[in-house]
């Protein structure tokens, strides 16, 4: 499966005000240097986890479908599904009806109905199937509090070393203390 952003997140979970506290810096001088780093930790941290941290779409591709019932959708945490639709050989465009599958939020998962099934047109041989759903923790204010702190980390630690290698020091690709909160929290 393949998943892509289809609507982008509208805000970041730390703000620019959040960041310049964080980072102890008082003047605008740098303000757009600090707005790059905060989308850049964001995205880091999402990487490193496989969640979405803020509310987007994304649109996720399957070549068939499922032999079981369900289907396990990728960057957690799940909040709805917009629509699944499918594309058979001919290239006609199907979408199943809503009332044949659910969302199991605990689970992240789309899940058919009980007594329904897929549907049965042959499909094109890839990425037939599109399951446009919704993810992440909701609003900036919404995010867990351990994702803000990595982010936080990141962002200190890139504003500070603004090259891979500093002679003198030992170079990381991510600080520990990020890094370990991140692999904590790991989706899958």
């Amino acid at each position: 499966m393949i998943a892509r952003v289809a609507v982008a997140p509208a805000e970041e979970p730390i703000t620019l005000t959040e960041a310049k506290l964080h980072l102890r810096v008082t003047g605008t001088a740098e303000d757009t240097l600090i707005t790059s780093l905060i989308q850049a930790a964001r995205e880091r941290c999402e990487d490193v986890t496989m969640r979405s941290l803020v509310t987007r779409t994304y649109d996720a591709y399957l070549d068939c479908w499922p032999e079981c019932g369900s289907v396990m959708l990728p960057y957690p945490p799940a909040a709805s599904i917009v629509s699944v639709k499918y594309t058979d050989s001919t290239g006609t465009q199907g979408t199943m009806d809503s009332l044949d599958y659910y969302l199991a939020v605990a689970r992240g998962q789309l899940v058919l109905g009980y007594g329904k099934s897929w549907p049965t047109a042959v499909l094109q041989p890839k990425e037939a199937i599109v399951i446009r759903y919704t993810a992440g923790y909701g609003a900036a204010s919404a995010v867990p509090a351990w994702a803000k702190h990595a982010m936080k980390l990141l962002i200190g630690h890139w504003y500070m070393n603004r090259e891979e290698v500093t002679t003198g020091t030992v170079g990381h690709q991510l600080p520990e203390a990020a890094a370990t909160i991140l692999r904590a929290n790991r989706a899958f």
